[in-house]
């Protein structure tokens, strides 16, 4: 009841706080790209800009197609590799799994244009599988989310925007195309095109393939003596990846439009079943780095949304969408050693599929820049399944379903200029029929609210407060057949509370910024728990017994002026439990060090050239493993990545991109990579002596260049 009052008291204080917290982008961001191009006003492809502006309950940062573009972005490694409160672990691209604040991606409500991608198929291979190519926008909200985010965001939102014709379209163009080829020296090539038309008035219509074939990549050992494997490549790194891209805009008036959209991901290679593994021997002898799978991953997006835009308060703006996510995961035996025949879960062909269906209805009054009144709800159904027939166990059904219904409210006011706040909840009932056929009903309400006073016009400062339950789902699909998993008959809804304060400046010519936060998670769902009522091998997915306490603060600052401009930022974040700094897991968290990224910047009238800089202290710590209630000594190394970038255009349709990426080469595995072979056995096992992760990419050339018509 202490906790609970306290909690109370907070939000209670909270009702006084922020609504409409404007987009915090970086001022020091790179410049707008051609694909960024402000449209006519006057254009009714300008209901992309008209309208009102979006509540932001928490802290927001925005990553904008100009630097992915400039980047060259190509995996989820190089989109984020300049913001430090985001790690992610893996090595190979569909190894890659995104950590916020030290926390997975699972806790956070991800969705692209709209889609939920909510679940996790497998947990060795990473849930975001997007098209970086084809990205406009990705939205994070840090820690406190929005009422209208969705059902279950424990530790945020992340929302990716895909491009549209009105991205590429000159004004008084009703046709136009991109190719762009491009190379890079660890090691593949990508080719890409892009067709999109509109007449200005009606509709538009895109469609985009990319493909992307990374041969294999070398870490930074094959310059120096230490290398990680025979013939200096690194195993599994390899990846065929095709991306399709089709999205069209029906406009009903300047008001109203209609767009549709589909998304293809597939991934495709010869790889060890653990994509995220290198060589290791295990407890049976044998080396996982030879038992080699056809790895297959898919992912289906497809949306379709109808907006109605309104500046009467009287008439509500109006967002409608139906989606459809669907994920498979593939594995079929490609070459196993004569040992791995023996165990069938090392052996045996998987068909995962993750499956998101939903709706989505939102209606808001917009009365001024900082009054507004939102409301809505939302349906998604989530289910989980094992089409493979080689581990079917009677006791299971080989398959899960989740039901969520939920609705929310929001809204914010301007008591007197410069004071301004905003509240809001969500109510959401889950319904989830398990694997050993046990139904599991949780609900519950999710309240939040913020603060926010500007005692100048370049000043925020902001205290804000969540309370989100998220009640039981399906689970990692890849557990469906384990005969050693059992649910857990009364699972309850996990629950987190999320406390910031920020402060943000921009001014003309810097920026600076700094937030404190705190999250406290209460009964999260442990899927690989160990049952003292059962025998030792056998897994309960229950509730964790043990709170979960989430301290940290980032910090970041930065100068533009006449074209130059530089930047940094600092993030650290503590996951902790039973005092401990928290053991990396499959599907809560890891420990990174201390992360700092520096960013500097030029623009000339042809050229665009940057440099970032990304340091991870190393950490050395007694961690606590939530899989086996044991303490773990964890000895993480720290590394520096510089990378350098620079975009030329000759001519007015000619764009050159060239890049180094890893410019001294270092050899180094990110933080947030397993530390463990297995997170859920014991530290004193064999296979988990040495830290197998894959290693990163060493230096790595890559150059493209894009003719664009």
């Amino acid at each position: 009841m202490r906790k609970l009052s306290m909690a109370l008291s907070i939000f209670t204080c909270c009702l006084l706080s922020n609504t409409l917290d404007e987009d915090r982008t970086d001022p020091a961001k790179t410049p707008a790209s051609k694909e960024n191009k402000i449209i006519d006003s006057q254009s009714l492809m300008a209901i992309e800009t008209y309208g009102s502006t979006e509540v932001s309950f928490g802290n927001q940062t925005i990553i904008d197609s100009g630097f992915i573009d400039h980047t060259q972005a190509q995996n989820l490694t190089q989109i984020f590799s300049a913001q430090s409160s985001v790690s992610v672990g893996g090595g190979a691209n569909m190894a890659q799994k995104i950590y916020i604040r030290g926390l997975e991606d699972r806790l956070f409500s991800v969705s692209v244009d709209g889609a939920r991608q909510n679940g996790n198929a497998f947990h060795h291979q990473g849930n975001v599988m997007l098209d970086a190519s084809m990205i406009k926008e990705i939205k994070l909200n840090k820690g406190v989310a929005n009422a209208s985010d969705g059902a279950g965001s424990l530790a945020g939102s992340i929302k990716v925007i895909t491009k549209d014709a009105s991205d590429f379209l000159k004004d008084n163009q009703n046709f136009g195309f991109k190719v762009k080829s491009g190379v890079f020296s660890n090691f593949g090539i990508e080719e890409s095109l892009v067709l999109y038309g509109g007449n200005h008035k009606n509709f538009d219509a895109l469609v985009s393939y990319d493909f992307l074939d990374t041969f294999y990549y070398r870490d930074g050992g094959y310059l120096k003596e230490t290398k990680s494997f025979p013939g200096d490549r690194v195993l599994g790194s390899n990846s065929l990846r095709h991306n399709v891209l089709f999205k069209t805009n029906a406009y009903l008036s300047k008001e109203q439009k209609i767009t549709f959209s589909y998304g293809m991901v597939m991934d495709r290679a010869i790889a060890p079943f653990r994509r995220n593994i290198g060589s290791v021997i295990g407890e049976d002898g044998v080396d996982y780095a030879l038992v080699l799978f056809n790895n297959q991953s898919q992912n289906h997006n497809l949306a379709l949304n109808y907006q109605k835009k309104s500046e009467n308060f009287q008439i509500p703006e109006i967002k409608a969408g139906l989606y459809a996510n669907i994920k498979n995961v593939k594995l079929s035996p490609y070459s196993l050693p004569a040992a791995a025949l023996k165990d069938p879960e090392a052996s045996s062909a998987r068909n995962l599929f993750l499956n998101n269906v939903g709706l989505d209805i939102k209606l808001k009054h917009q009365k001024s820049k900082k009054s507004s009144l939102e409301y809505g709800i939302n349906y998604q159904n989530l289910s989980t399944a094992d089409l493979a027939q080689t581990l079917r166990d009677p006791a299971h059904r080989g398959r899960e379903v989740g039901q969520i219904l939920g609705g929310f409210v929001q809204g914010g006011y301007e008591m007197i200029e410069g004071l301004s706040f905003g509240i809001g909840s969500r109510y959401d009932s889950y319904f989830y029929f398990d694997k050993n056929s046990q139904n599991h009903h949780t609900w519950g309400f999710s309240p939040s609210g913020f603060l926010l006073y500007e005692p100048l016009e370049s000043l925020d400062i902001k205290l804000s407060y969540g309370y989100v339950v998220r009640g039981a789902l399906p689970g990692d699909a890849l557990l469906l057949q384990d005969s050693d998993l059992r649910i857990a008959k009364n699972l309850k809804a996990e629950k987190s509370q999320n406390v910031e304060f920020d402060i943000d400046y921009n001014g003309d010519f810097f920026f600076l910024r700094g937030s404190l936060f705190y999250q406290h998670i209460r009964d999260f769902i442990n899927s690989y728990g160990r049952s003292s009522l059962a025998a030792s091998d056998v897994l309960f997915r229950d509730n964790l017994p043990y709170a979960i306490n989430v301290y940290g603060g980032e910090i970041g600052g930065g100068l533009n002026y006449k074209g130059f401009y530089a930047s940094f930022d600092f993030s650290r974040s503590l996951p902790s439990i039973k005092g401990h700094l928290l053991s990396d897991t499959y599907e809560l968290g890891a420990v990174s060090g201390n992360t700092y990224v520096l960013k500097l910047g030029y623009d000339a009238l042809k050229w665009h050239i940057s440099w970032v800089s990304r340091f991870v202290q190393a950490i050395d710590y007694r961690g606590y493993n939530i899989y086996n209630d044991e303490i773990e000594n964890i000895n993480k190394k720290g590394y520096g990545i510089h990378s350098i970038y620079a975009s030329y255009t000759p001519i007015k349709h000619l764009e050159l991109n060239f890049a180094i990426e890893n410019l001294f080469n270092a050899y180094y595995i990110s933080q947030t990579s397993p530390f463990k072979v297995e997170a859920d056995s014991s530290a004193s096992e064999s296979m988990n002596a040495i830290r197998s992760a894959l290693r990163e990419s060493g230096i790595n050339f890559k150059f493209n260049l894009s003719y664009q018509y």
